[in-house]
């Protein structure tokens, strides 16, 4: 050779070049290491030289989103990559890892993945997670003598979300809320965050179990009297509707008509905040006072007498009587032909 001749170090893609070692070396005992190789022109022969190579590492690197970075992993060229703990954000559902090249964003499948000669970002890609079906007062609820369901979803529930509700201040149960008596009810809710549905913060809705309107069945104690010039009060015996005893529902009895002959009535109403509307009316009978006598004997009768006298006629051996309103009852004879 007419100059000396040098190694130029190689290059490979995912490795850093070390050293080189080969015999006859410059300055450096066979089996030596150099980092440079220079054949001086004076010499001749064979020469094998061997570069030696160290593996690359790169980072791998995490962001929520395109700033917001998570952290990073240091991966051998070439191998495989495990990628860090799926990230959560609130109210998202997060999806799948992806890098992004000349401006499109591809999914990352780690099963095939491996680490190029370079530092490579990963994008966590997700979806808004959905809003649970919304709760709202059950409509047209009426006192049915059971229990109801007091709430109601504008669409079916998944079956992921569970519901907590409390009703007028009592304790969380995932049990639907229920009531029976005629009022209004608060019924608090609230749910956890799901895989794929929103959390629901507590709330409240009110909601009416409105009283029923009925006509019930009234038993009187007693539906005919004598008139004795006293009012008549037959007792409740019961108030019943479908089968229900409602006599406890029932405010005082109002009688009208109760003193004198003919038709008197009883009326009954619920009382205020009762589970069950209702006013009806029943009627009982006072009969006129019976004379009674005996031909061609003394006839006894106990009589009203008004303070315009008694009308009292006789003939044929027959005795007309006639009352007049109001007075008392005085015992009267008349000998009859």
């Amino acid at each position: 050779m007419n100059e000396a001749v040098s190694l130029v170090n190689p290059e490979k893609e995912g490795y850093t070049f070390g050293y080189w070692t080969g015999t006859k070396i410059t300055g450096l005992i066979d089996g030596s290491t150099a980092s440079k190789v220079t054949i001086a022109a004076t010499e001749a022969g064979n020469r094998i030289y061997t570069a030696h190579w160290t593996i690359n590492k790169y980072a791998a690197n995490f962001y929520y989103d395109e700033t917001s970075f998570i952290s990073s992993l240091s991966v051998v060229y070439g191998s495989t990559l495990t990628p860090v703990d799926s990230p959560e954000m609130p109210q998202h559902k997060f999806l799948h890892w992806a890098v992004k090249k000349g401006g499109e964003t591809s999914e990352v499948d780690f099963d095939e993945f491996t680490m190029p000669a370079g530092d490579v970002d990963f994008y966590a890609q997700w979806e808004e997670k959905q809003t649970p079906p919304a709760i709202h007062a059950a409509d047209g609820l009426v006192y049915n003598f059971a229990e109801q369901t007091l709430v109601a979803f504008e669409s079916p529930l998944p079956e992921e979300i569970t519901f907590s509700y409390k009703v007028d201040g009592g304790e969380y149960s995932e049990a639907l809320p229920v009531g029976t008596d005629a009022k209004e009810y608060v019924v608090w809710y609230k749910a956890d965050e799901t895989e794929n549905y929103k959390p629901v913060s507590e709330s409240s809705v009110a909601v009416i179990i409105s009283p029923r309107p009925i006509t019930p069945e009234i038993t009187l104690s007693q539906t005919e009297f004598i008139y004795d010039g006293e009012k008549k009060t037959p007792e409740i015996i019961s108030v019943t509707f479908d089968g229900v005893d409602l006599l406890n529902e029932c405010g005082e009895p109002l009688y009208q008509n109760n003193r004198n002959v003919g038709m008197a009535t009883v009326t009954l109403a619920n009382k205020t905040g009762s589970n069950c509307t209702f006013r009806k009316s029943v009627n009982f009978f006072i009969k006129a006072i019976p004379f009674e006598y005996l031909v061609g004997k003394r006839a006894v009768v106990k009589i009203p007498v008004s303070e315009r006298g008694l009308d009292f006629s006789s003939d044929n051996n027959e005795i007309s009587v006639v009352f007049r309103d109001g007075g008392y009852c005085v015992t009267t004879s008349k000998n009859v032909k």
